[in-house]
């Protein structure tokens, strides 16, 4: 094999490596854009609008799951 051919050869190898990285960064990208709009399109944490939510109300979000009954 010639000095010729091998330069060819490893030129070629380069090529094809380059095709893939730059394949792989593209899909990368488009990735994290994707996963930056569905984290923008979430609500806030904070919003707690809904069933059963009723801002005005001095009910701290704590249920009691049992009521407590003197005994006499």
């Amino acid at each position: 094999m010639s000095v010729t051919q091998a330069f060819v050869k490893t030129v070629n190898l380069l090529k094809i490596k380059i095709h893939y990285l730059v394949k792989t960064v593209d899909k990368l990208s488009k990735g994290k854009s994707n996963f930056e709009n569905v984290l923008a399109s979430q609500n806030c944490v904070f919003g707690k609008y809904g069933l059963g939510f009723n801002p005005q109300s001095k009910n701290s979000g704590i249920s009691k799951p049992f009521s407590t009954i003197s005994e006499k």
